[in-house]
């Protein structure tokens, strides 16, 4: 994509993939209508790019819960658009991308699974991806890493320029649709989609409080992060 510079404001949307149904956490409800600190991981999200720049939203939810979904957006001063997600992360983020307006030039990519991303940081990687092309939110690998066979193990990884991907990914609208009309099996994450065009992607480090919610406990630390903001 090169390293062009914009200068005028970009039509910005983001996609927030809610269609997982949380199967490590073993909740009774689908991941994002989990309740934290009183409100729904969902709603925590659209909380944060309903305070952004942000000119349309796109919500990927599992079947049967487009009518909650609606109802728990309905507050939020952004235009909503609610779609039914597919069996995996990418097919859930294709159905979200492909319900965005014309006129939207970057996309950034959100999972659910983080509802407390600060403005700052995504305001940051907007503002990357609108620059570079393609921009990541990110944090350097602290612990010691070690590869394991057969519940041994075998040697210590090296951690130096390891970085652990966090949300939102965020891409030019153009080199997002052209990565998903390639073979996206085996992509865990969006960048995995831009990596295999060779493309460039801009790393933003993020916050570690922007944590992801994947076992019960996770929804401890995170109480406690917003109880210390408060």
């Amino acid at each position: 994509m090169g390293q062009c510079l914009y200068y005028e404001v970009m039509k910005r949307g983001i996609i927030i993939v809610a269609g997982g149904i949380g199967t490590r956490f073993k909740g009774n409800v689908p991941k994002a209508f989990i309740e934290l600190d009183g409100k729904s991981l969902l709603a925590h999200c659209a909380g944060v790019f309903e305070n952004m720049h942000i000119d349309e939203m796109a919500v990927a939810v599992p079947e049967g819960y487009i009518t909650h979904s609606r109802r728990i957006l309905s507050d939020f001063g952004l235009q909503i658009i609610i779609v039914v997600g597919g069996k995996t992360r990418v097919q859930s983020m294709r159905a979200a991308f492909f319900a965005l307006g014309d006129k939207i030039e970057v996309v950034g990519v959100h999972d659910v699974a983080r509802p407390l991303l600060h403005p700052e940081s995504a305001e940051a990687v907007f503002l990357a991806a609108e620059k570079y092309g393609a921009a990541t939110l990110g944090l350097p690998v602290s612990d010691t890493l070690k590869s394991i066979e057969d519940g041994f193990i075998l040697n210590t990884v090296p951690r130096d320029n390891i970085w652990a991907m966090q949300t939102p990914q965020v891409f030019h609208k153009k080199l997002l649709k052209h990565a998903l009309h390639q073979n996206t099996e085996g992509c865990t994450d969006d960048c995995s989609l831009i990596e295999q065009l060779n493309e460039k992607i801009f790393l933003v480090e993020g916050k570690r409080t922007n944590i992801k919610i994947t076992y019960p406990e996770d929804l401890q630390i995170a109480e406690s992060i917003i109880n210390l903001r408060k």
